[in-house]
């Protein structure tokens, strides 16, 4: 019974040792937003940045985010960072293939994340939560109202559908894509952002992914060059794809009928890094291509990565974010160790010298041990 109370008491104070530490870092740990309020109107693009407090050892692996946007009757999930590794899965469909964050500041303290072809829909309230171990967690936030383009806009609003067979009167529309590479990991899902600008329906027309480096194969006398993804009446033509990409590579098909024509590639590999292609051949009156570079790192070894748990639930944007992910800090858990151990010999001592006392006053049966 003395060693179990003894243990009892010695796990408690370890327990709340590592609390009191972790909540300590939490308090110095600070997340600002550069902007409280941004206004913007539809189809412009927009940077959100939020900045927190870093060291000069700070890892990507080191930092995870969530970010969310809150509306009137809904929460969005913007932005999901686990362990320095995006989790495109975790988006909400709304922001498939408009989002882009910057993956060379976050360990510099600022989280700059931008969202292209904004819509009123986007309106809201914007929260991050910040994880970096060990030095704690927080969030802030920042709203964004978005309101229609004016009538003189260059920018129109209606959709309209083309008709495939007949040539289009349109002027001005065309490919945009990312003005700098896309970074991967090996094993990540990734989007190569592309899309019609000014917003347009291009469920009826031929969209087609490709390497443009690629050379056809000598021995075919058509030189034909198969495809990482082609969407042609309304569905994919899989007989035309890189057998490589079969089963990895998918259009936002909700997302056509606003021109977004982003693929996503699951379970990047080192030889899926190079330049893409992107590139509508009935686009008329504009740019009908556009080329996007893809950058894919080795993945650092798993066993050197931390064991992160994110709280699936969603946080509340006007409470203070509780995270419990990670690891303590290692001094916390040397001091957890050597209470539970002091705790440990001194139930020991007491024990023994209770069971001495006990034999020398032969008086065994009225000791408790």
């Amino acid at each position: 019974m003395v060693h179990f109370g003894v243990f009892v008491l010695g796990f408690s104070l370890a327990f709340w040792s590592f609390t009191a530490a972790h909540r300590e870092d939490e308090g110095t740990f600070v997340v600002n937003v550069t902007q409280t309020s941004y206004q913007a109107e539809e189809n412009q693009n927009i940077t959100l940045e939020w900045t927190f407090s870093t060291r000069r050892d700070t890892s990507l692996r080191s930092i995870s985010t969530f970010c969310y946007l809150y509306t009137e009757d809904r929460t969005l999930v913007l932005f999901h960072l686990n362990e320095g590794v995006e989790s495109p899965e975790s988006q909400d469909p709304q922001f498939a293939g408009r989002l882009q964050w910057d993956k060379d500041v976050l360990t510099e303290g600022r989280l700059t994340l931008h969202v292209s072809r904004l819509r009123t829909s986007d309106s809201g309230l914007y929260r991050c939560d910040i994880l970096v171990i060990p030095d704690g967690s927080n969030s802030n936030r920042c709203s964004l109202n978005v309101t229609e383009a004016k009538p003189n806009s260059t920018l129109k609003t209606e959709l309209q559908t083309p008709d495939p067979n007949q040539e289009t009167d349109v002027k001005g529309r065309h490919l945009i894509g990312p003005g700098q590479p896309i970074e991967a990991s090996v094993g990540d899902d990734v989007i190569l952002p592309c899309s019609v600008s000014p917003d347009y329906n291009v469920e009826d027309l031929t969209v087609e992914w490709s390497l443009p480096d690629l050379k056809p194969d000598p021995s075919d006398r058509l030189s034909r060059v198969d495809y990482v993804f082609v969407y042609r009446r309304r569905r994919e033509e899989v007989d035309m794809k890189l057998q490589e990409f079969i089963g990895r590579t998918e259009l936002f098909e909700d997302e056509l009928k606003v021109g977004n024509i982003s693929l996503k590639i699951s379970n990047v590999t080192l030889a899926d890094a190079g330049k893409y292609r992107c590139f509508i051949p009935k686009l008329e009156g504009g740019v009908k291509e556009a080329v996007v570079r893809l950058v894919v790192e080795p993945r650092a070894n798993s066993t050197l990565t931390t064991e992160t748990q994110t709280n699936s639930q969603t946080p509340d944007p006007n409470q203070e974010t509780d995270v419990k992910v990670g690891q303590p800090p290692l001094w916390a858990l040397v001091l957890s160790v050597c209470i539970v151990l002091v705790m440990v010999v001194v139930g020991f001592g007491v024990a023994h010298f209770l069971l001495k006392r006990c034999v020398r006053e032969k008086e065994t049966k009225r000791c408790i041990i």
